[in-house]
């Protein structure tokens, strides 16, 4: 049997301070149109939890190694998901079992799609998301028609066929062309010439591109210089900005949640800042779904009171080979030549993922909205005023406030690295 590669790409997911929009805010925030059968909320719930469960599992294997970190799970899962369409047998329940997928493919793929739609809903004067797909398949290939019609349906991707073989720097350019005209020219050359070869029979490519106003901005003129601690005896110079502000926040044992809305509050960003300056880890171990959930809860649940916050100016870059990650959480077929059964792509059995590419960038600094008015008047109380002060690493994730979706995860070790 000949040996064909199959690429799986998962693209930039930027995430940048917005300056000005005239975009209007959508006001659906229906999960599914009327041209899909309704699923049950609770389906969508639990399949919400599911996916934030392998989120969680990926971010504690990625953060074996040290350093900061940020990635999109909700990219990955959204590509494997692609994936996912194509695999059978044993390849299949692998990752089913990782990726917490149903078996039942075509309930997931209902759900996916209108998940994606969903988030296609939050653009607003301050705050920009928008997703794309594409696959790019040899052209002298056969693909099977259903599967190549499914992906097109439900996650919206664009197919273009090219000549990996005899054309496989034009097809890489092509890629990334099409990779920097989605991100609005924020990424170049993301495909190294050394990802594609003339064994290449597929990429398939998912890019999210955020661009958020904070509810309320950090003023500029508070921001300065000032110590951010590695550990207890180590630490660097780093630009902290500032706010007093209404915002809701929780006390645990160990640690503070601190939750910062996006302008039109359908996304925030959640800090959870260990008390003791070495508490990550401490924290990390603690790091479960059950747990987040109960963190989240009471953070939901919290009065909005005033904080001090301060957070030091982010510009994180990572750029991540997830293959051997994957493999570790269970599901090694996927990536092996002569195990991989993605049959349901091409009906040949001999295609596999050589490579599970992900470059993540996001940019945090104090731009977004003016005060408003109720924020103002609540800042006149005289109420205790909460101190946080993000100095020291901490963990944090950008969700949807409605549903909870993790779609974004990170970690600040040193915010003088990218």
């Amino acid at each position: 049997m000949e040996r064909s590669w199959f690429l799986c790409l998962l693209s930039l997911s930027l995430l940048i301070p917005l300056t000005s929009s005239n975009a209007n805010l959508s006001e659906s925030k229906n999960v599914f149109d009327g041209s899909q059968p309704r699923l049950a909320q609770e389906e969508l719930i639990r399949q919400i939890a599911d996916m934030n469960h392998f989120s969680l599992n990926l971010y504690l294997r990625l953060s074996r190694k040290p350093g900061n970190l940020f990635f999109s799970p909700y990219s990955v899962s959204e590509t494997l998901a692609m994936t996912y369409a194509g695999a059978r047998g044993e390849t299949e329940r692998q990752m089913s079992q990782v990726l917490n997928f149903p078996t039942d493919r075509e309930r997931l793929h209902l759900i996916q799609a209108g998940s994606r739609k969903q988030r296609e809903q939050y653009t607003s004067g301050g705050l920009r998301f928008s997703m794309a797909n594409s696959v790019w398949g040899q052209r002298d290939h056969t693909f099977r028609a259903d599967y190549i019609e499914l992906i097109q349906k439900q996650y919206g991707a664009l197919f273009t066929a090219v000549d990996f073989r005899s054309q496989t720097e034009e097809a890489r350019q092509a890629i990334n062309h099409w990779a920097e005209k989605e991100t609005h020219s924020r990424t170049e050359d993301f495909i190294e010439s050394s990802l594609l070869d003339t064994s290449t029979i597929l990429v398939l490519a998912d890019i999210i591109y955020f661009k958020g106003m904070w509810a309320r901005r950090f003023p500029i003129e508070n921001t300065a210089e000032a110590d951010f601690h590695l550990s207890s005896d180590r630490r660097v110079k780093s630009l902290l900005m500032s706010q007093l502000t209404e915002l809701r926040n929780y006390d645990f044992n160990d640690f503070q949640a601190v939750e910062i809305p996006y302008d039109g509050h359908d996304l925030s960003l959640v800090l959870l800042l260990p008390k003791e300056i070495d508490g990550l880890a401490r924290l990390e171990a603690a790091l479960t779904l059950d747990h987040l959930d109960d963190w989240l809860d009471k953070l939901g649940e919290s009065r909005p009171k005033l904080v001090r916050i301060t957070i030091p100016k982010l510009n994180l870059a990572s750029r991540l080979e997830l293959s051997a990650p994957l493999a570790d959480l269970g599901m090694p077929d996927l990536f092996q030549s002569g195990h991989a059964d993605l049959s349901g792509i091409d009906g040949s059995g001999a295609l596999f993922v050589d490579s599970v590419i992900h470059q993540a960038t996001i940019e945090i600094d104090e731009m977004g909205s003016e005060a408003s008015s109720s924020t103002a008047a609540v800042i006149k109380k005289r109420e205790r005023i909460t101190d946080l002060r993000a100095d020291h690493p901490f963990l944090f994730m950008i969700l949807d406030r409605h549903t909870r979706t993790l779609l974004f995860m990170g970690r600040m070790i040193d915010p003088s690295r990218p």
